[in-house]
């Protein structure tokens, strides 16, 4: 899948494309999982 937004938008939320989630679900979970450092513990 090409990532053509990226270039476009560097990623906003609200620019993901149309086959992802709502943005606002994606977002839910980003800062859920940061808070509870799973993002850290994945990047580790």
């Amino acid at each position: 899948m090409p990532f053509f937004y990226l270039n476009k938008t560097g990623c906003q939320w609200r620019h993901l494309p149309k086959d992802f989630p709502h943005y606002t679900l994606i977002s839910y979970y980003y800062h859920k999982w940061v808070d509870n450092h799973t993002i850290e513990q994945i990047n580790t």
